[in-house]
């Protein structure tokens, strides 16, 4: 429903613009308004129709995957000819006494008109909504002039091609069939190095994205305008009806030219940026491994020291650590390639990991978890561990100062509270366990890890985390 009434509104404002500008135009060459009315059906086919078809095939990635824009370019672009085709021929049979053949000119030329309408309609739409465009950085994007050359020569091919096969159509050009091409070739190439000299321009200045998009607005009104206005009166002259009849035939050829210098350049800064988050997403995720490698060392050394002095101590206690330990620790390496795992699933951990803590503990720590069984919320794998280790780490823990952790839920964090024993002697640290979660939690969300005290308890909240379908 949202690409549906993306391309209503698309296909709607495209053709109450065509029918001002008609109106606007055939009233400046002094034309009957009615002549303009007879063609309604055909201009409402050209006009709505085939942008509203167009924006429908439109996807996203249309210059950073070019397979696939060709590809959904391809099928709306066969889909528009066809039905162009088809109702073309009905109406004109319908307008016309006798028989009309079905394999005729007038059809095959709407139809191809229909192809580059729809052409031209991606591509503005991408213009117009490719809002991040100006806020990219644009230095480093390479646009080299035979690319430039080459685009504008491939179009102007294709538009002296279309010349030759509906030259009858074209009355307006009457240059020999030498001069005509050379001069096609000369005025595309003309509004191509525009948009590429402003390019350049653009990328090597740090401009505003309001002084930006008013040089890309100009160079589009001079080169569909200025450029074929003026060419007209130096070379042929005549009267205002005959220009406005002129800029309206050439102009089409100069947008595909500036549109594709445009939209190529686009291209170019799409694959720099994907390149360069790509490199990012590289980096990252190797930071974020050696985080929950530093867990690994961190968590053996710890309870290794312990089992260590559990065997002097009580050989029975150092067997059933060892077990829990054991189990912990399986639970760790499975979870070690994991970056998200699921709360419930972190809570049954805390439960084994409280186990593991009893044996040297017994009842001076205890849980009190008030949450039910959730599956609705991830939340990072080993966070609770390094909670209870800075919990350890910080209090006295015995039979005369007992510790209670409580686990609850909170709107959108995970609430971890503990009554406060502080050692008598606690070594001055930067509390590099919760800033490894607070590390940790930074490539996944924006939400931050948040810790409270007061003189009775200490709490520290973990963001819950939701995976978008």
């Amino acid at each position: 429903m949202n690409t549906f009434s993306k391309a209503l509104k698309y296909a709607t404002t495209i053709f109450l613009f065509t029918i001002l500008f008609g109106v606007i135009t055939i009233m400046a060459i002094g034309k009957d308004i009615f002549e303009f009315e007879k063609n309604y059906s055909i201009i409402f086919l050209h006009f709505f129709i085939t942008p509203f078809i167009a924006i429908g095939f439109y996807k996203k990635d249309t210059t950073s995957n070019p397979k696939e824009a060709l590809k959904s370019l391809a099928k709306s672009a066969l889909c528009i000819f066809i039905l162009t085709y088809f109702v073309v021929y009905f109406f004109i049979l319908s307008t016309r006494k006798g028989n009309f053949p079905f394999l005729n000119i007038t059809s095959f030329y709407n139809g191809v008109l229909g192809i580059i309408i729809n052409v031209f309609s991606v591509l503005i739409y991408y213009l117009t909504n490719d809002k991040t465009s100006s806020k990219r950085n644009l230095k480093g994007i390479g646009l080299p002039f035979r690319t430039t050359l080459s685009i504008s020569l491939i179009i102007s091919v294709v538009y002296i091609l279309l010349l030759f096969v509906f030259g009858a159509r074209v009355r307006q050009f009457s240059w020999s069939a030498i001069i005509r091409p050379l001069f096609i070739i000369s005025t595309g190439l003309l509004a191509s190095m525009l948009m590429h000299i402003t390019i350049v321009y653009i990328k090597n200045r740090d401009l505003s994205k309001y002084k930006k998009t008013a040089l890309f607005l100009l160079v589009y009104v001079f080169n569909l305008t200025v450029i074929p206005i003026s060419i007209f009166i130096i070379i042929k002259g005549g009267t205002p009806a005959k220009i406005v009849q002129n800029t309206l035939i050439t102009s089409p050829f100069h947008l595909m030219c500036t549109l594709s210098i445009h939209v190529y350049f686009i291209y170019l800064t799409n694959k720099k940026e994907k390149e360069e988050l790509k490199q990012v997403g590289i980096t990252a995720s190797l930071k974020y491994q050696q985080l929950k490698a530093q867990l690994s060392p961190h968590f053996l050394f710890n309870n290794i020291s312990v089992l260590t002095a559990l065997i002097e101590e009580n050989q029975s206690k150092a067997i059933k650590f060892s077990e829990n330990l054991s189990n912990v620790y399986r639970y760790f390496l499975e979870q070690e390639k994991q970056e998200l795992t699921l709360l419930k699933d972190e809570l049954a951990f805390a439960n084994e990991y409280l186990s593991l803590l009893k044996v040297r503990y017994e009842n001076a720590l205890s849980i009190n978890n008030t949450i039910d069984d959730n599956d609705a919320y991830y939340i990072l794998p080993m966070a609770l561990q390094q909670v209870f280790e800075n919990v350890i780490k910080h209090n006295e823990v015995s039979m005369e100062n007992p510790i209670t952790i409580e686990i609850g839920i909170n709107e959108d964090h995970l609430l971890i509270t503990n009554n406060k024993n502080p050692k008598i002697e606690e070594e001055k640290n930067l509390q590099t366990g919760i800033e490894n979660i607070r590390n940790r939690y930074s490539f996944f969300t924006d939400q931050k890890v948040i810790t409270e005290e007061n003189q009775l308890n200490y709490t520290i909240k973990l963001p819950l985390l939701k995976i978008e379908d």
